[in-house]
């Protein structure tokens, strides 16, 4: 199973919040070279990440996108240095994938879908080798000329989900863009685990909280699941609740109780 649900973002030339963002609680802390980076700081933001991660910083990367100059720097730049994983922005086909692990070969590769050429390819992007495909919804929304509202969300939301469940690789939710909208963000991470994503993205350290919130099953529903799962254990045709059980309802179950860590 996928080991993070909260990945926070932090940008790779401020050095001086890499340490704030490892103690913010989020499962992994991702450095940022691409669109947190101004194009004229990018130089100094790979050596920042660079001497972090040689320093014992343990993180995953995002690069520049693989086609450009700049992520050809830096893909080459981390070949030899400790990741826990490398995200590809702006993923438009396989082709990014194998790119960055002639380069990376022994290191995770999480692929960012934000485009419709990558939403397009998505099938492929997912079986090439990738631990997690990660849902840019912005920048698709931006390419499209949509507004990311949550209705315009759903079916892209939808087939990141089918994409990576088809390929058994995780599935990571869109950021919430407003820092200050914590309430929001509840409805939003909300409907992040209601569409089956096993992560969420994060770019504030005050987002962790609430979206670690939304993942977390509550006490009712573990024992519900609980109860599911022993239900079924008897073979046939068993009710829990006077609800039938079905192996779509064990299966969901299953998942609850692996979000809470819990034992059926």
């Amino acid at each position: 199973m996928f080991a993070y649900t909260t990945l926070l973002f932090v940008p790779g030339n401020r050095p001086d919040r890499f340490a704030k963002a490892t103690a913010s609680g989020a499962d992994a802390v991702i450095l940022d070279l691409e669109d947190a980076v101004a194009d004229a700081d990018k130089d100094v933001a790979r050596a920042s990440v660079c001497e972090a991660l040689g320093s014992g910083l343990r993180a995953i990367v995002r690069t520049n996108a693989v086609e450009s100059p700049a992520g050809e720097r830096d893909l080459a730049a981390l070949a030899h240095l400790p990741l826990a994983a490398v995200m590809l922005p702006k993923t438009s086909g396989a082709n990014d994938v194998d790119r960055a692990r002639s380069l990376l070969p022994d290191v995770s590769i999480i692929a960012l879908v934000e485009s419709v050429r990558g939403m397009r390819a998505i099938d492929a992007i997912a079986g090439a080798g990738v631990d997690a495909i990660v849902f840019g919804g912005y920048d698709l929304c931006a390419e499209l000329g949509a507004r990311p509202t949550p209705d315009v969300l759903a079916p892209w939301r939808s087939r990141v989900v089918f994409a990576a469940r088809s390929a058994n690789v995780a599935a990571i939710d869109t950021p919430f863009a407003d820092i200050g909208d914590l309430a929001g963000l509840a409805a939003d991470a909300g409907r992040t685990v209601d569409f089956g994503f096993d992560a969420k993205l994060a770019i504030h350290p005050s987002q962790i909280a609430p979206i670690r919130d939304a993942f977390t099953p509550g006490a009712r529903d573990v024992e519900r699941a609980r109860g599911i799962v022993a239900a079924a254990t008897g073979g046939g045709v068993n009710t829990y609740e006077g609800t039938m059980i079905d192996m779509p309802l064990v299966i969901a179950a299953r998942r609850v109780l692996a979000r809470a860590g819990a034992s059926a």
